[in-house]
């Protein structure tokens, strides 16, 4: 059965841009994306943020261009949501894969963290938690959380993925394939956390 492509912002949210003299708007929102920046119109900003809200369904590997819209459509400072996501996929700070074939995703782009890392408890050792400012946000298996750990190093997460795949015993464990589609399925949750941030490869 065909699954609609789940939907991320891509960039570092650099937030608002206030000129030096009294104001009642911002200049304009900024999102560092690669080694410069871009400046977003209020409507822009809007839908770009709005893409990391609904955490549930980030979690779910389920939040799709539609969903997108249909968060952004009545609300009147988003004059066309339709046309703006849009603009954003063209402009690369919104991005669509398939999370169970994300051999092209993961090759194209790297993972930046935010997130301090908690660790596992007694009670479950197999995941490993990330926080934000001394609170538990998400939990990872500790596959991902491993791949994870390695990812402000490389060049993309397709390369860190390889790393961890070829350290890995030979039986009994995961494949590449698998670890890319499990590691892939975890980005959104990461991204719509603030755990972690993603940029161009």
């Amino acid at each position: 059965m065909y699954m609609p492509k789940v939907i991320v912002p891509v960039g570092f949210d650099s937030g608002p841009v206030w000129p030096l003299e009294p104001a009642d708007q911002p200049t304009c929102y900024e999102v560092l994306l690669g080694d410069g920046s871009l400046q977003l119109t209020e409507d822009a900003y809007l839908v770009w943020a709005t893409a990391m809200l609904d955490r549930q369904a980030h979690a779910e590997v389920r939040f799709n261009r539609a969903d997108l819209l249909k968060l952004t459509t009545g609300d009147e400072r988003i004059p066309d949501p339709e046309v703006m996501i849009e603009k954003l996929l063209n402009s690369k700070i919104l991005v669509e894969y398939d999370p169970d074939d994300p051999a092209r995703f993961l090759q194209d782009y790297k993972l930046h963290l935010l997130a301090e890392g908690s660790g596992n408890t007694k009670e479950h050792p197999d995941t490993f938690r990330l926080s934000r400012r001394g609170e538990v946000v998400l939990e990872l298996y500790h596959d991902a959380y491993a791949m994870l750990r390695g990812m402000p190093y490389v060049s993309s997460m397709s390369v860190e993925i390889q790393t961890y795949s070829k350290a890995l015993p030979t039986d009994g464990t995961f494949t590449l394939d698998e670890l890319s589609v499990m590691f892939a399925r975890a980005v959104p949750s990461i991204v719509a956390t603030r755990c972690g941030y993603l940029q161009p490869s």
